[in-house]
Protein backbone atom coordinates (compact mmCIF):
# COMPACT_ATOMS: atom_id res chain seq x y z
CA UNK A 1 0.00 0.00 0.00
CA UNK A 2 2.75 2.51 0.88
CA UNK A 3 4.71 2.35 -2.74
CA UNK A 4 1.91 3.13 -4.51
CA UNK A 5 1.42 5.97 -2.66
CA UNK A 6 5.08 7.35 -2.77
CA UNK A 7 4.98 6.87 -6.81
CA UNK A 8 1.94 9.15 -6.90
CA UNK A 9 3.81 11.66 -5.12
CA UNK A 10 6.59 10.97 -8.01
CA UNK A 11 4.39 11.22 -10.52
CA UNK A 12 3.37 14.65 -8.85
CA UNK A 13 6.24 15.78 -8.57
CA UNK A 14 7.42 15.01 -11.73
CA UNK A 15 4.61 16.40 -13.83
CA UNK A 16 3.28 12.83 -14.89
CA UNK A 17 -0.25 14.13 -13.13
CA UNK A 18 -1.87 16.93 -12.65
CA UNK A 19 -3.42 16.48 -9.11
CA UNK A 20 -2.64 13.90 -6.28
CA UNK A 21 -6.40 12.86 -6.80
CA UNK A 22 -6.21 11.86 -10.18
CA UNK A 23 -9.93 13.71 -11.13
CA UNK A 24 -9.02 12.60 -15.00
CA UNK A 25 -8.47 9.16 -16.04
CA UNK A 26 -5.39 9.58 -17.96
CA UNK A 27 -3.89 10.29 -14.56
CA UNK A 28 -5.32 7.08 -13.34
CA UNK A 29 -3.92 4.64 -16.17
CA UNK A 30 -0.67 4.85 -15.09
CA UNK A 31 -1.19 4.77 -11.45
CA UNK A 32 -3.70 1.82 -12.12
CA UNK A 33 -0.88 0.00 -14.05
CA UNK A 34 1.67 0.54 -11.91
CA UNK A 35 -0.09 -0.21 -8.54
CA UNK A 36 -1.53 -3.83 -10.37
CA UNK A 37 2.82 -4.47 -10.95
CA UNK A 38 3.50 -3.88 -7.32
CA UNK A 39 0.27 -6.11 -6.36
CA UNK A 40 1.26 -8.91 -8.98
CA UNK A 41 4.75 -8.29 -7.05
CA UNK A 42 2.99 -9.05 -3.76
CA UNK A 43 1.42 -11.84 -5.16
CA UNK A 44 4.58 -13.62 -6.09
CA UNK A 45 6.26 -12.60 -2.49
CA UNK A 46 3.02 -14.54 -0.43
CA UNK A 47 3.54 -17.29 -2.00
CA UNK A 48 6.89 -17.29 -0.61
CA UNK A 49 5.38 -16.82 2.76
CA UNK A 50 3.28 -19.34 4.25
CA UNK A 51 0.17 -16.87 4.79
CA UNK A 52 -3.44 -17.60 5.66
CA UNK A 53 -5.10 -18.70 2.40
CA UNK A 54 -7.42 -15.82 3.27
CA UNK A 55 -4.91 -13.01 3.14
CA UNK A 56 -3.68 -14.32 0.06
CA UNK A 57 -7.15 -15.01 -1.69
CA UNK A 58 -7.88 -11.09 -0.68
CA UNK A 59 -4.86 -9.91 -2.23
CA UNK A 60 -5.24 -11.98 -5.10
CA UNK A 61 -8.73 -10.39 -5.54
CA UNK A 62 -7.52 -6.81 -4.61
CA UNK A 63 -5.00 -7.43 -7.78
CA UNK A 64 -7.83 -8.33 -9.88
CA UNK A 65 -9.68 -5.44 -9.06
CA UNK A 66 -7.02 -3.11 -9.68
CA UNK A 67 -6.59 -5.01 -13.00
CA UNK A 68 -9.92 -4.40 -13.89
CA UNK A 69 -9.76 -0.52 -13.03
CA UNK A 70 -6.95 -0.29 -15.05
CA UNK A 71 -8.89 -1.90 -18.07
CA UNK A 72 -12.11 0.62 -17.15
CA UNK A 73 -9.08 3.84 -17.51
CA UNK A 74 -7.24 2.50 -20.69
CA UNK A 75 -11.55 2.59 -22.39
CA UNK A 76 -12.16 5.71 -20.81
CA UNK A 77 -14.45 4.57 -18.37
CA UNK A 78 -14.22 6.18 -14.51
CA UNK A 79 -14.62 3.85 -11.46
CA UNK A 80 -14.45 4.46 -7.86
CA UNK A 81 -11.54 3.17 -6.39
CA UNK A 82 -12.43 4.41 -2.99
CA UNK A 83 -15.77 2.28 -3.63
CA UNK A 84 -14.03 -0.83 -5.14
CA UNK A 85 -11.74 -0.83 -2.33
CA UNK A 86 -14.76 -1.25 0.29
CA UNK A 87 -16.65 -3.63 -1.91
CA UNK A 88 -13.72 -5.56 -1.97
CA UNK A 89 -13.69 -5.76 1.90
CA UNK A 90 -17.34 -6.23 2.42
CA UNK A 91 -16.89 -9.24 -0.55
CA UNK A 92 -14.34 -10.89 1.26
CA UNK A 93 -15.56 -10.48 5.00
CA UNK A 94 -19.18 -12.05 3.27
CA UNK A 95 -17.19 -15.35 1.64
CA UNK A 96 -15.39 -15.60 4.82
CA UNK A 97 -18.18 -15.41 7.42
CA UNK A 98 -19.40 -18.15 4.69
CA UNK A 99 -16.66 -20.19 4.68
CA UNK A 100 -15.83 -20.15 8.25
CA UNK A 101 -19.61 -20.00 9.26
CA UNK A 102 -18.80 -17.10 11.21
CA UNK A 103 -21.67 -14.47 12.16
CA UNK A 104 -19.76 -11.11 10.88
CA UNK A 105 -22.99 -9.89 9.98
CA UNK A 106 -22.56 -6.76 12.27
CA UNK A 107 -19.14 -5.96 10.51
CA UNK A 108 -20.69 -6.12 7.35
CA UNK A 109 -23.78 -4.17 7.79
CA UNK A 110 -20.98 -1.36 9.03
CA UNK A 111 -18.90 -1.86 6.17
CA UNK A 112 -21.74 -1.01 3.71
CA UNK A 113 -23.12 1.92 5.94
CA UNK A 114 -19.53 3.29 5.70
CA UNK A 115 -19.14 2.54 1.76
CA UNK A 116 -22.73 4.31 1.70
CA UNK A 117 -21.12 7.54 3.59
CA UNK A 118 -17.50 7.17 1.01
CA UNK A 119 -19.96 7.29 -1.62
CA UNK A 120 -22.22 9.91 -0.79
CA UNK A 121 -18.71 12.24 -0.03
CA UNK A 122 -18.11 10.63 -3.19
CA UNK A 123 -20.99 12.33 -5.05
CA UNK A 124 -20.64 15.70 -2.90
CA UNK A 125 -17.47 16.75 -3.95
CA UNK A 126 -18.54 16.10 -8.00
CA UNK A 127 -15.62 13.22 -7.60
CA UNK A 128 -18.00 10.38 -9.29
CA UNK A 129 -20.89 9.88 -10.76
CA UNK A 130 -24.11 7.36 -9.39
CA UNK A 131 -23.00 4.66 -11.36
CA UNK A 132 -19.70 5.26 -11.09
CA UNK A 133 -20.00 4.14 -7.25
CA UNK A 134 -21.98 2.21 -7.43
CA UNK A 135 -19.92 -0.49 -10.55
CA UNK A 136 -16.99 0.45 -8.57
CA UNK A 137 -18.44 -1.28 -5.23
CA UNK A 138 -19.63 -4.25 -7.06
CA UNK A 139 -16.43 -4.84 -9.02
CA UNK A 140 -14.91 -5.37 -5.50
CA UNK A 141 -17.45 -7.45 -4.09
CA UNK A 142 -17.73 -9.41 -6.82
CA UNK A 143 -13.95 -9.71 -7.51
CA UNK A 144 -13.62 -10.97 -4.13
CA UNK A 145 -16.39 -13.18 -3.89
CA UNK A 146 -15.26 -14.83 -7.48
CA UNK A 147 -11.85 -15.58 -6.03
CA UNK A 148 -12.94 -16.77 -2.64
CA UNK A 149 -15.11 -19.25 -4.42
Amino acid sequence: MVLPVVFAWYLLSKGHIKSIAMAEISDRKLMYFSTFILYLMTLFVLRGFEVPPYVYKYAFGATLTVGILFVFALVSKKLSAHLAGLGGLAGAIVMISIKSQTDFLAFICVLILFAGIVGMSRLILNAHKENEIYFGFLLGFFSQVLIFS
